[in-house]
C-alpha cells in the first residue's frame, strides 16, 4: 500500500511539475511563434495598368507618382515601426514596371495567457540588398493577438527589381531575416527572428 501510494505521490509531482515547466516555458520565455506564412507581390503587367497595390484603378503612371513621393518623404522621415533600406538618393528607374510591392504573411500564434500588443516587424538584416529593397511600409492598424489564439500579421515593401529574374526575385524574397517585437501583457517587451522557408509559396496578384 505504501508503495502504491509513493508511486502515486511520485506520478502527481512529476504532473506538477510538467505542467509548471509548460506554463513557464509559454508564458515567460517563449509566449508566442511566429512564421511566415506566405507571400504576395504585386507587378504591374506590361500590358496591363490594372492590379496594382493601392487601388485597381490607378495606372502604371500613377503608381509610380505615388512610389516616388514616398520615397522622397520616407529618406528623411519615417514612422517608428518604418525602415527606409535603400542606398540611393533618388529612384532607380523611371519605369513603374521595375518595382515591386512585396507583401509578407506573419502567421503569430500566442502561446500565453496574456494578450500580445504593439507588434512591430523590421527586416534584420538587409544590408547586402539595399540595391533592391527600398522601405517597408507604414502599418496602419495595430498588430495583437489575443490569448491563446493565433492572427496574421502583414509586412510589406517596395523592392526594385529591373533586370532580375523571377528566379532571382524569389530567391531575394526569401533570404531576409525579420524581426518582430511586441508586448506580451505579462512579461513585457518581447523579440523574435524569424525567416522565410526554402520553399515557402510566393505568389503574384492578379
Amino acid at each position: 500500500m505504501k508503495k502504491i501510494k509513493k508511486g502515486l505521490l511520485i506520478s502527481v509531482l512529476i504532473i506538477v511539475t510538467l505542467i509548471i515547466v509548460v506554463l513557464v516555458f509559454t508564458n515567460f520565455i517563449t509566449p508566442a511563434y511566429f512564421n511566415v506564412s506566405g507571400i504576395t507581390y504585386y507587378r504591374l503587367d506590361n500590358n496591363d495598368d490594372e492590379g496594382t497595390p493601392y487601388d485597381d484603378g490607378l495606372d502604371a503612371n500613377d503608381y509610380f507618382s505615388i512610389l516616388n513621393e514616398e520615397f522622397q518623404s520616407y529618406k528623411t522621415s519615417l514612422y517608428d515601426d518604418q525602415q527606409f533600406l535603400a542606398e540611393y538618393s533618388e529612384l532607380p528607374s523611371d519605369n513603374p514596371h521595375d518595382y515591386i510591392h512585396v507583401v509578407y504573411h506573419i502567421n503569430g500564434k500566442n502561446l500565453s495567457f496574456f494578450d500580445i500588443d504593439k507588434g512591430i516587424v523590421f527586416f534584420d538584416d538587409i544590408s547586402d540588398e539595399t540595391k533592391f529593397f527600398l522601405f517597408t511600409d507604414l502599418v496602419s492598424e495595430n498588430l495583437y493577438i489575443d490569448r491563446l489564439s493565433e492572427n496574421e500579421w502583414i509586412f510589406s515593401c517596395e523592392v526594385y527589381v529591373e533586370g532580375l529574374s523571377e528566379e532571382e526575385i524569389f530567391e531575394k524574397l526569401k533570404n531576409v531575416s525579420l524581426q518582430i517585437s511586441y508586448k506580451e501583457g505579462f512579461v513585457g517587451n518581447k523579440q523574435s527572428n524569424i525567416q522565410p522557408s526554402s520553399d515557402i509559396k510566393i505568389t503574384e496578384a492578379k
